[in-house]
């Protein structure tokens, strides 16, 4: 299952796989998810674990997924 939601996706899965941005993407990482089964939507995040996972996502997806941005040659950003 691919999904974008990061609650979704500790909800559901047990090994989430974390990929790279853009047409080239790859996987990066493959997390565990150490909450027990028999996850419901309303009691998940009292885990002591759930946060931890979260954040360690969202890191993943804020500060390292999307590849290094490289600069524009000038040539380029000059043609309309």
């Amino acid at each position: 299952m691919i999904t974008h939601d990061v609650d979704e996706a500790i909800l559901l899965a047990d090994r989430i796989l974390l990929m790279t941005s853009g047409p080239r993407a790859r996987i990066a990482e493959v997390v565990q998810n150490t909450l027990p089964r028999a996850r419901t939507r309303a009691d998940v995040h009292h885990h002591p674990h759930y946060y931890r996972i979260r954040n360690h996502l969202v890191d993943f997806l804020t500060n390292r997924a999307a590849p290094p941005v490289r600069e524009i040659p000038r040539y380029l950003a000059q043609v309309k």
